[in-house]
């Protein structure tokens, strides 16, 4: 990260040996701390997921270097070396097989090769193009062969997009209105102000990552629907600041200032492209994963800031001590996050305090304190998950499957008959409403709720076990049906009747066998003496989650 910020930050130049100079020593050491200590980082670096996104920042880092090695033997920049440009292509490829977000880095090499190679002037260049100048001759474009560049940087950057839609089947994932909100909404204007409001968010992880939350979606985050909403304060703050940079950036007659906002503006902006909505929906709110490579962005504003500060403030001091204390800060953050991430329990309630408006940090809690036989904690929480949204059938499905092993089978069959209803495809809701159906004895629908459950899902092995079950205890109920007297269908019915709601069923058909019979044991294999106990056995029915 430090020879990628000395380029960002310093420039690229060589000695007359070819060796390149490190012309911010300082500067880039201080912004290369600063990414090293972000907390925003902590979800990549602790999460197992976002080791996709660390392979990708790292060939999108490697695609820069060596895009900059195929300028290395000429510090003026007229010459280059097509084999290292088609490496950083290649290096691109690889960065984007790894996410999305690493095709980006094509573009930041455009970008880079206009601004510090052949260091153009982007208002003068937007000048000379509205009065219709001969630009490519003045500006020496051709000579010094960027559009050459440019034109290899496009053809890899359309033939590595054509391969990654091909492999995606032609066409985007599809995604649930809970994971995106604003993409649903009716109104562009709803969805334009949104929008805007999630990119002041992302900014304001990056200027202080206190708040931190593994999931930014389901209700976490309300919609803007007027402009009377306060938060609209932030979108502008946003577009102050960025318009600031921008102009800038773009007016300054200061070169090396120039350079460096657009470099920082352009590692800010580009790499979050794919995560903005603006191409295509992408299936979360806010998510501190996409983030990663857009801090590189932040670290050179900061640090460019933090120079031009130090140069003019007279207690140099102090403002030292306030980035020491800044790295400080960020250091225990990430050592304070880093321990919520080492267990479920701790990561999903340290969400609580930041979105306790989202079902799924709910829903989360809930389904670990389930896991653990914390069954009336759970219940709570799958309740206020439902309560936050009322369409979440997960929610459903596993407070249904709790409330029917406390034989509260009404309430059950309530919950999972809505789940079904809102997702006619979910399986695991079928199955377990078909067992809820059977306690209840009404053998008919839910012999049809398992059939549906195999309908959405062919290989569904718990599913077909229930339902040989059932149709045992069917086809027993109707031998003993025919005669009544005969000890060994009710001992066999016993053993098929093996859940603790269904205990009654089971001591009622034992003791009938065992006033005929007269020996109880004789009808129990060896070991299976134990059934008797309300607890789960190998015999009991198995749910769906």
């Amino acid at each position: 990260m430090v020879d990628v910020f000395s380029i960002l930050l310093g420039g690229l130049q060589f000695t007359n040996k070819g060796r390149r100079l490190n012309l911010a020593p300082k500067t880039s050491l201080l912004a290369a701390l600063l990414f090293a200590v972000h907390p925003v980082h902590t979800e990549c670096v602790a999460g197992i997921v976002g080791r996709a996104d660390l392979l990708c920042a790292l060939f999108f880092l490697l695609s820069f270097l060596g895009y900059c090695k195929a300028f290395r033997e000429n510090k003026e920049g007229h010459h280059f070396s097509v084999f290292w440009v088609l490496v950083s292509v290649l290096l691109g490829a690889v960065a984007m097989l790894c996410k999305e977000q690493g095709i980006t880095i094509l573009g930041l090499n455009a970008v880079f090769d206009a601004l510090v190679i052949n260091k153009l002037n982007v208002l003068e260049f937007i000048q000379k193009l509205i009065r219709k100048d001969k630009l490519l001759e003045n500006a020496g474009l051709l000579r010094k062969g960027l559009l050459f560049r440019i034109t290899l940087l496009m053809s890899g950057g359309a033939s590595i997009l054509y391969i990654r839609w091909r492999i995606m089947g032609t066409g985007p994932p599809a995604f649930t209105e809970v994971d995106n909100p604003a993409s649903f909404a009716d109104s562009l204007f709803v969805r334009a102000i949104n929008y805007n409001y999630y990119y002041s968010l992302n900014a304001w992880l990056l200027l202080c990552p206190w708040w931190l939350c593994f999931d930014w979606s389901m209700g976490c985050i309300p919609l803007i629907k007027s402009v009377s909403d306060w938060r609209i304060i932030a979108l502008a703050a946003l577009w102050f600041c960025l318009i600031g940079l921008i102009c800038q950036a773009l007016c300054s007659e200061d070169s090396h200032k120039r350079r460096i906002l657009t470099l920082g503006l352009g590692f800010l902006i580009i790499p979050f492209l794919p995560a903005s909505n603006l191409f295509f929906r992408v299936g979360f709110v806010v998510a501190e994963r996409v983030i990663y490579l857009p801090s590189i962005g932040y670290c050179i504003l900061f640090t460019y800031g933090f120079t031009l500060l130090s140069k003019q403030a007279k207690k140099k001091k102090i403002l030292a001590v306030a980035v020491l204390g800044i790295l400080l800060i960020n250091v225990m953050r990430c050592a304070l996050r880093s321990s919520q991430w080492r267990s479920e329990e701790q990561l999903f309630r340290s969400a609580l305090s930041v979105c306790p408006l989202n079902a799924k940090v709910h829903y989360n809690v809930g389904k670990n304190l389930a896991d653990k036989g914390n069954q009336s904690a759970a219940i709570k929480y799958y309740r206020e998950a439902v309560r936050l949204n009322p369409k979440y059938v997960h929610a459903m499905n596993n407070l249904g499957n709790i409330l029917k092993e406390r034989n509260e089978l009404q309430e059950a069959e309530e919950l999972l008959s809505l789940a079904v209803q809102i997702q006619p495809d979910f399986a695991a809701a079928w199955m377990n409403l078909g067992i809820v159906q059977n306690s209840l004895r009404r053998f008919e629908e839910a012999e049809q709720s398992y059939w549906t459950a195999i309908k959405h899902r062919r290989k569904y092995p718990d599913c077909y076990y229930n339902l040989g079950r059932l149709e045992s205890e069917a086809l027993f109920l109707k031998a003993i049906k025919a005669n009544p007297n005969a000890a060994s269908y009710h001992g066999n019915l016993g053993k098929s009747f093996s859940t603790s709601y269904q205990l009654h069923c089971l001591f009622a058909s034992y003791l009938l066998c065992f006033k005929r019979k007269g020996n109880l044991l004789s009808l129990l294999p060896a070991g299976q003496i134990p059934i008797l106990l309300p607890r789960k056995t190998a015999n009991q029915r198995r749910t769906g989650h």
